[in-house]
């Protein structure tokens, strides 16, 4: 029973995950660049909780922080790759893309006369913050896990993540596809990844 509802759980998870893309996309005129800034967003939140629970492992511990020092340095080299593959998968599929201009309108793009930026970074921000708490705090983990176990799964998900990217943006160069496929894949790409975690 206990299984059955913490995958439940997950399901319900992986679908409000995707909602706000889908949303985002059929019903607030997002283009694809808002939902992958959605995403980068995301990512950068994750980050800064890994950091958090990294900080309550060594803290539990006692261990020095030069003992994660490399596993940081690993996960942004991955990261800043990432963001790189994104830039070019973007010049690809939108050539026209003025990346500045385009983080400004997401910011700014106003849904009943508020602009998104207001409400949407503290969203992503406090479901990181309350699965860090469900996930991490409430179970403990600090206590149970070591900073290898903790960023060896993480590191294994920034490589899956560049590998995905860099599959579609290799796919670019030779046929770019409608703005809706290259959705369809990330949302099926994401859900697979938080269902299989």
């Amino acid at each position: 029973m206990h299984l059955k509802m913490r995958v439940n759980l997950r399901v319900i998870q992986v679908f409000s995950d995707a909602l706000i893309p889908i949303l985002g996309y059929f019903f607030w005129e997002w283009g694809l660049f808002f939902i992958v800034l959605y995403y980068l967003l995301d990512l950068l939140a994750s980050e800064i909780f890994m950091h958090l629970k990294t900080r309550a492992i060594r803290l539990y511990q006692g261990s020095a922080m030069l003992h994660s020092m490399k596993y940081i340095a690993l996960g942004m080299t991955l990261i800043v790759t990432s963001l790189l593959l994104v830039r070019l998968f973007v010049l690809q599929v939108h050539p026209a893309t003025d990346i500045l201009r385009e983080i400004n309108a997401f910011w700014s793009y106003k849904d009943m006369g508020i602009a998104q930026g207001y409400i949407l970074i503290p969203l992503v921000f406090l479901v990181g913050y309350q699965r860090y708490k469900m996930e991490f705090v409430q179970q403990k983990k600090n206590e149970t896990l070591t900073i290898s176990m903790l960023w060896t799964a993480h590191l294994k998900s920034l490589v899956l993540l560049l590998t995905f990217l860099s599959l579609i943006t290799g796919l670019t160069y030779f046929i770019i596809a409608p703005d809706w496929v290259y959705l369809s894949m990330l949302l099926a790409a994401t859900s697979t990844y938080q269902l299989l975690r």
